[in-house]
């Protein structure tokens, strides 16, 4: 089940992040052997379907806290295989009474043209994902990240080569809450605005992004709410998000 952990309008500025690289992720040999059955499924899948997979580093979010208007984020390394397998396997754990928490870290953000529309992504068929449509983002992969403003910068990493606008395209950008996802792991929502419009955009993504996107979507404002509701996965709790 989806959660909100937080909902507050917080500057990357004002984010702190500690980063214990000295975390390992210690398994018994029953929860390997599952782990490596999971992932060999999933290479398999990826190969016999031509998808893209990738196993490097990521992070992950052990703990966080929130006072006089800071947010602190203590987070370590932990490959894709990790936290991919750890949600695969986690309703599964949770039916025989185990702590399977992946945590995986992922940012992700309401991005709004000037004109007052926001852009979703469709996904194409080359990537391996849980839901089709998506917001604007993707893992935090950056594990020497001492601050907010290196998580800011991923995240426009992100819009990039999703969407093929770059950074001067920004107007402004600052996270708005953290939500815990149904399998574990941890989502940064953030709320970014764009000098340029709905057709601007448009352009860019047909010229520059990476096309892990095959389109973009372009919903008014009037109907975000109501979008986000009647979507999968994440969107609904998303919802929570927007004023009427």
């Amino acid at each position: 089940m989806f959660e909100i952990l937080l909902k507050s309008s917080i500057s990357f500025d004002k984010v702190f992040i500690r980063v214990n690289s000295c975390r390992v992720l210690s398994y018994s040999d029953e929860i390997v052997e599952l782990i490596d059955n999971v992932w060999e499924a999933a290479l398999k899948q990826a190969k016999n379907e031509n998808r893209r997979i990738w196993n490097g580093e990521s992070l992950r979010l052990d703990d966080w806290e929130y006072n006089d208007d800071a947010l602190i984020l203590d987070v370590s390394p932990v490959n894709f295989k990790d936290r991919f397998c750890r949600e695969k396997l986690h309703d599964e754990m949770v039916l025989q009474g185990r702590n399977f928490i992946g945590a995986g870290l992922a940012i992700g953000t309401l991005l709004q043209t000037c004109d007052g529309y926001y852009i979703f992504g469709i996904l194409g068929d080359s990537t391996m994902n849980f839901s089709k449509i998506s917001l604007i983002g993707g893992i935090v992969d950056d594990c020497n990240m001492t601050e907010g403003r290196a998580l800011e910068q991923e995240l426009i990493r992100e819009i990039q080569e999703e969407t093929g606008i770059v950074r001067s395209l920004i107007s402004e950008s600052n996270i708005i809450g953290l939500i815990k996802g149904n399998k574990g792991s941890r989502v940064i929502l953030c709320h970014t605005l764009l000098d340029i419009d709905k057709l601007q955009c448009q352009h860019l993504f047909e010229e520059g992004s990476d096309h892990e996107m095959d389109r973009l979507i372009y919903i008014e404002k009037a109907k975000l709410k109501s979008f986000l509701e009647q979507g999968e996965k994440m969107l609904p709790i998303v919802s929570n998000f927007i004023d009427n």
